[in-house]
């Protein structure tokens, strides 16, 4: 956006919503009226409070609950999914005190990451056919049953969540990878443990 003063403005967007068409409709809305040709006066007391408020912002890593009796029936296992437009092949998880390595097959390629127990790990998976691509990763339970872990992709707004619901040796996963220019939401597989 370019002012008649010659002054201009960029907007970057850098979160992950799934609907960039409502940001947009937000900024025309209440930002570009907000534009004069002359600059605002100083205003100490709201440039303190924006400071703090975004020192304040963080995402929580997934799971209200830090561990369950499951793990040790699922650790080291591998998980058969059915057969589905995601691609995911196959998911084995070791978990460890503070961790888990997750290992998926994806597309006929292998796929890891460590993920923190309810706090986010830095890392590098492969994504998108390119390696040592940067990633923060945690998990947690949200229940003796149901776990879920989350890999945020540094650098882009891409976030890869997945829950496992456990149900003796079946178990369902929900996939959702957003946003996507696809928007296709959550994709839910059954599965076998080996």
């Amino acid at each position: 956006m370019r002012g008649d003063a010659g002054t201009g403005a960029i907007f970057a967007a850098t979160a992950g919503v799934d609907d960039i068409q409502a940001v947009l409709n937000t900024l025309w809305k209440h930002t570009l009226p907000a534009f004069s040709a002359s600059p605002l006066p100083a205003d100490p007391a709201s440039e303190d409070f924006l400071k703090r408020r975004l020192g304040e912002l963080s995402i929580q890593p997934p799971g209200s609950l830090p561990a369950s009796g499951r793990e040790s029936e699922i650790s080291g296992r591998r998980l058969v999914l059915k057969p589905n437009n995601a691609g995911l092949e196959s998911l084995a998880l070791q978990f460890r005190d503070d961790a888990v390595e997750m290992s998926v097959s994806y597309a006929g390629q292998p796929v890891s990451a460590l993920l923190g127990r309810q706090r986010w790990q830095d890392g590098e998976t492969v994504f998108e056919g390119n390696s040592n691509v940067r990633v923060s990763s945690a998990f947690g339970w949200d229940g003796r049953d149901r776990l879920e872990l989350a890999v945020r992709v540094i650098e882009s707004p891409t976030c890869i969540t997945i829950a496992l619901v456990l149900d003796k040796d079946l178990c369902t996963l929900h996939y959702r990878e957003h946003p996507t220019f696809e928007n296709t939401g959550t994709t839910v597989i059954e599965g076998n443990w080996e």
